[in-house]
C-alpha cells in the first residue's frame, strides 16, 4: 500500500508540473530500488496528501482491497487438536523430512506442506487481524533472507488449526484402473498436464499432474527413438498403468483437494 501511495502521489505531482514521466516504467523501477518504508516516512506522505487535499482523489484511484477471509477448511481435515500429530507449525517444521511448500496463498491463512516419515502432510493456521498485520509487515522487508527468516519465525509459533494426511486425496485403485486404456491425448483433454518423460530401473514412463498430485504413467507402446518428442508420442499412446508418484507444491492452496 505504501508503494502504491508513493506511485499515485508522484503521478499526481508529475501531472501537476506537466512532467513527462513514464510512471509505469522509470518511476516504478526507481521505487523498486529504494527502501519504501524509509522514503514513505521521510516524505511524510500521509501528511502531504492531507495538506494537498487530495486524499479523496487518491482513494478513488486505488482499488479498495476487501478484508481477507480464510478459505473454507476441507471437510476431511482434522481440526481436533487432540487428534493432530502437530500442535504448532514449528513442530511440523521440526518433523519435516522434505518441505514441499509453505506460505500465505490467502492472506488469512498460513499453510505448510511437507513429508514426514514418508507421509505427505498439510497443516494450516488461520490468522487473526494482528497476525495478518505482522505477516504483512514482514512482506515489506527488502532483503530476501531476512524476509524469509522473519516469516519462518512468525509461522513457527502459530497453532495448527487443521491437519491433513494428503494420502486421503489419492484416487482409489478403482479410479486409477479406470484410466487404463485411455490415450495421452484423452488424459490431457481431461485436465492432466504432461510434465515429462523419465526412465528408472522399472522402465520408461511419463509424468503427468493434476491438482496437487503427480502421477507415473506406463504405456502399452514403446516410445520412439531419440529424434522423436516423447510428449508428442505419449499423446497417441495408451495407458497401461497409472500410479501416484508424489504431492506437489499446488497443495499449499488449501482449497485444492485432488
Amino acid at each position: 500500500m505504501k508503494r502504491t501511495l508513493l506511485v499515485v502521489l508522484a503521478a499526481l505531482l508529475a501531472l501537476t508540473m506537466c512532467a513527462c514521466v513514464n510512471l509505469n516504467g522509470d518511476l516504478g523501477e526507481a521505487l523498486s530500488k529504494v527502501d519504501v518504508n524509509e522514503l514513505y516516512e521521510q516524505l511524510n506522505v500521509e501528511e502531504l496528501i492531507d495538506q494537498l487535499g487530495i486524499g479523496e482523489m487518491i482513494s478513488g484511484m486505488i482499488p479498495q482491497a476487501q478484508p481477507a477471509e480464510a478459505p473454507k477448511i476441507p471437510e476431511s481435515a482434522e481440526t481436533d487438536t487432540e487428534k493432530m500429530h502437530f500442535k504448532t507449525i514449528g513442530e511440523a517444521m521440526d518433523a519435516a523430512d522434505e518441505v514441499l511448500g509453505y506460505g500465505r496463498g490467502n492472506p488469512a491463512i498460513f499453510v505448510y506442506v511437507f513429508i514426514a516419515d514418508d507421509v505427505p502432510y498439510r497443516v494450516a493456521s488461520e490468522l487473526d487481524e494482528e497476525l495478518k498485520k505482522k505477516f504483512d509487515e514482514a512482506d515489506w522487508i527488502e532483503e530476501n533472507d531476512a524476509r524469509d527468516k522473519a516469516e519462518i519465525e512468525l509461522a513457527a509459533a502459530l497453532p495448527v488449526t487443521s491437519e491433513e494426511d494428503l494420502r486421503i486425496y489419492y484416487p482409489a485403485q478403482e479410479v486409477l484402473d479406470s484410466w487404463a486404456g485411455m490415450t495421452g491425448q484423452e488424459l490431457q483433454d481431461a485436465g492432466f498436464e504432461i510434465n515429462g518423460y523419465n526412465v528408472d530401473d522399472a522402465g520408461e514412463y511419463m509424468e503427468i499432474s493434476k491438482g496437487m498430485l503427480v502421477y507415473r504413467v506406463e504405456t502399452n507402446e514403446a516410445y520412439g527413438d531419440a529424434d522423436t518428442d516423447p510428449s508428442e508420442d505419449f499423446l497417441k499412446m495408451t495407458v497401461k498403468e497409472i500410479s501416484v508418484l508424489r504431492v506437489n507444491a499446488e497443495a499449499i492452496d488449501i482449497t485444492v483437494v485432488e
